[in-house]
């Protein structure tokens, strides 16, 4: 088995989390969207969360998503979204 075929359906999860994650950025263009802001690979710096203090395990949000407003007191919704995808098991 090659190389390439070792790691294809990794690579075709991280493609399919990067067309996802995009499409959600989108909801932000309407001018009446309650979205006020998309996070990828983590919450949002108003959280307190500092890249250095970050250890294994604790980044596990795929795309925050922000309503209201980005402040974590303020905002009405937040959504932490963790995206799975596979190409070998498609049901």
């Amino acid at each position: 088995m090659s190389e390439t075929s070792l790691v294809r359906a990794s690579r075709d999860g991280d493609q399919f989390h990067y067309w996802w994650a995009a499409r959600r950025c989108l909801l932000l263009l309407f001018p009446t969207a309650t979205l006020k802001d998309v996070k990828i690979e983590g919450a949002s710096q108003s959280e307190g969360v500092v890249a250095d203090h970050v250890t294994t395990g604790e980044e596990l949000i795929d795309v925050g998503e922000y309503y209201g407003e980005e402040n974590l007191e303020r905002a009405t919704l937040i959504r932490y979204i963790q995206v799975k995808h596979s190409t070998l098991r498609t049901d």
